[in-house]
C-alpha cells in the first residue's frame, strides 16, 4: 500500500490517500462492488481521509469496456 500525507502551511493535517496496489481493496468494498457491478474489474482503489469530511474510498471499475469511478464509505455502502 502506498500513503501520502498532505499538510497545510501551519502544519496542521489535512488528508491522507492510500492506495491499494493492484485493486486490492478491502473485502467491505470489494462485496459491494461485486454485489452492484457482478463483471467489473477493479483498476485502482484508495482510501481517502480528509479533515473536513468522513473518509471514503475512491474505486477505478472496468465495466463491460466501460470506465467508472465508484464512492464508497468505511461500510462499504455507495455514495455520490
Amino acid at each position: 500500500m502506498k500513503t501520502a500525507v498532505e499538510y497545510n502551511a501551519e502544519g496542521a493535517w489535512v488528508a491522507t490517500r492510500s492506495e491499494y496496489l493492484n485493486g486490492a481493496v478491502p473485502e467491505t468494498v470489494l462485496g459491494t462492488l461485486k454485489n452492484k457491478y457482478p463483471s467489473a474489474v477493479v483498476k485502482e482503489g484508495w482510501k481517502i481521509e480528509r479533515a473536513d469530511v468522513a473518509s471514503y474510498y475512491k474505486v477505478s471499475i472496468e465495466e463491460n469496456g466501460a470506465a467508472k469511478t465508484v464512492l464508497m464509505n468505511d461500510a462499504g455502502t455507495i455514495v455520490d
